[in-house]
């Protein structure tokens, strides 16, 4: 149980992470002209960052939580 506690938290500290990044990059990408730029790139960017943070956050949870436990 407790493995599954610190995959969830790792879950949501990169879901979190990956929205304020989003948030962060967007608002740089936007600059003061308020236009979109049409950029390919930039939205696959944008559209993979949250789940692959999220993804890197379980896994770096249960490293972590894993060499706690063996020291």
């Amino acid at each position: 149980m407790r493995r599954l506690g610190v995959a969830v938290l790792g879950l949501f500290s990169g879901l979190l992470t990956g929205f304020l990044l989003i948030e962060v990059i967007a608002r740089i990408s936007l600059g003061s002209s308020g236009q979109v730029p049409d950029s390919l790139p930039l939205g696959l960017l944008l559209g993979y960052l949250t789940p692959v943070l999220a993804i890197l956050g379980v896994v770096l949870a249960l490293v972590i939580d894993g060499r706690m436990r063996h020291q």
